[in-house]
């Protein structure tokens, strides 16, 4: 559970930065949402939910990978994740961790 919340710690700091906006001239009319910057705020947590599935299902489960078909069991699941944190895919450290916290969220392990 540490490591959830660590992890969810990590992402939080690496997704968020400080938008910067323009000044409103850029000769695109006037305020309101059609280009003056506005966005809704981003949720750390889902995004880092989203990109460990699209990790998951391009390194995990794509149709040439180990696990083509996927899978839906917790065994199985907590399997992959000991792999994944063996180091048995090709993932980069923090595509590492992505899929790790999608396993975690996803399979409730």
């Amino acid at each position: 559970m540490k490591f959830k919340h660590a992890l969810i710690a990590v992402v939080a700091v690496s997704l968020t930065s400080t938008p910067a906006f323009a000044s409103g001239s850029g000769g695109r009319g006037g305020g309101g949402f059609s280009g003056g910057g506005f966005s809704q705020p981003r949720d750390p947590a889902k995004e880092a939910y989203s990109r460990g599935l699209r990790l998951f299902k391009k390194r995990i489960i794509c149709k040439k990978c180990e696990y083509p078909k996927g899978f839906t069991d917790g065994a199985t699941a907590r399997k992959v994740k000991q792999r994944v944190r063996d180091g048995d895919f090709k993932l980069k450290s923090k595509e590492r961790d992505f899929v790790l916290y999608y396993l975690s969220d996803r399979y409730g392990i």
